[in-house]
């Protein structure tokens, strides 16, 4: 069970690297398109 719950928040912190990863990309684009 222990595992279990470890495996689920290791995935969901993966999960949301990744979207934080991708929003700071975009972030990049948008602001160099910008040209803040």
């Amino acid at each position: 069970m222990v595992q279990l719950v470890l495996c689920f928040v290791w995935t969901l912190r993966g999960h949301l690297n990744g979207m934080m990863s991708v929003l700071l990309v975009l972030l990049c684009h948008f602001r160099s398109f910008s040209n803040w």
